[in-house]
Order: structure tokens, then sequence, then C-alpha cells
């Protein structure tokens, strides 16, 4: 694996920094530290196989531009959207109107649902402005999903019995041109423990 994108580390920004001083020899990455006990996305690769330049970041994204063995450039956007349905839309708009001629992969925690079987529990979700406006986003920038490999369900409220809440917020989309090139991408949710 020569880049792996990392959401809700729960790392404060010495804390990332020591982290990356420490597997040096292996690679390198980009850090958006967590606020507090939410947030935080850390972008991985090793430098032996990929040049890295970043050419975007806030509380919500990591963008970087990827050369592969000099021949092939791509993005990866390391997302980690707020739960705040403005600042969200925001940056969903920003991705809807950047035209990208490049192979382009966004993943992360989108914190949106596609629709209501993205959900168990807690209340119905039926056609939501959130909903529309997402899938208003992957439609009209061209996106489509990645196949994931592992549990549904990606994120809990964690409590119990009637009130646990599931829901799929953790999303691997790419571009057409990203198809174009056949690189091989896996999404995989691990095991909550």
């Amino acid at each position: 694996m020569d880049l792996i994108i990392l959401q809700e580390i729960h790392l404060l920004l010495e804390e990332a920094e020591d982290f990356l001083f420490k597997h040096r020899r292996v690679g390198s990455g980009e850090i958006v530290p967590s606020r507090g006990r939410s947030g935080g996305i850390m972008v991985l690769w090793k430098n032996k196989s990929l040049e890295v330049k970043c050419v975007y970041k806030d509380e919500q994204c990591i963008n970087c531009l990827i050369k592969q063995k000099n021949v092939r450039i791509f993005l990866v956007s390391g997302i980690y959207d707020s739960t705040n349905y403005m600042k969200r839309n925001e940056m969903w708009k920003m991705y809807k109107d950047l035209k990208m001629y490049h192979p382009w992969v966004i993943a992360g925690d989108m914190n949106c649902i596609r629709d209501s079987s993205d959900k168990l529990g807690g209340r119905d979700v039926t056609n939501s402005k959130a909903i529309r406006d997402f899938n208003s986003l992957i439609d009209e920038a061209g996106h489509m999903e990645v196949s994931f490999k592992g549990p549904k369900y990606t994120w809990t409220n964690n409590r119990k019995g009637n009130a646990r809440v599931h829901a799929r917020l953790d999303r691997v989309l790419v571009n057409s041109k990203w198809l174009d090139i056949n690189m091989e991408m896996k999404e995989v949710h691990l095991q909550r423990v």
C-alpha cells in the first residue's frame, strides 16, 4: 500500500507531527489535527514510489497532487466533512465547481448518507435536503462510488437498545478519469473495537 487516508485520527497537532517524525524513514504525510474529540485527517504515503504536493488543506480536507513513478498524476482528497450542514455544503460546492482534468479520488467521512438504506435506527430520513445536495454533488461532479468490503455501517452513536443509530458515512468517490487508468482501489471498513 503506497497511500493511506485516515480520518478521525484523534490526535492534536503535536501528537500527529510526532507520529510523522517517528515514521519518516518509511514515508511522509500531511495532517489536519483533531478539533477536541472530533475530526482530524492524515494522508500518509511512501516516499519511494510517490511524489506528493499538498495543494490545499483546511479543517475539512487535505488535497494532494500525486505523481506516481514519474508517469501518472492524480489528485487525492482526504475528507472529514463538518457535521454542520452549511460548512459541509461549502466544501461540496467547491468540489462540484472544480473541473479536474486528472484522475481524482475523494475518500473519507462525508458526515452524510446517500439514502435511507445507509442508516439503521433513529428518525426516518426520507429525501432530506442534505441527502439531495450530497447526491447532486456526486452526480454533477461525475463521481462514482467505489465498492467496499467489511461492515456496511461506519458510524454509531454508541447508545444502547432502541436509541442506537448506525450509518454509513465513510465513502470513496472517483471520477471517470480514475476509472480510465484502472488503478487498484480498495475501500475497507474495519470492524469496530
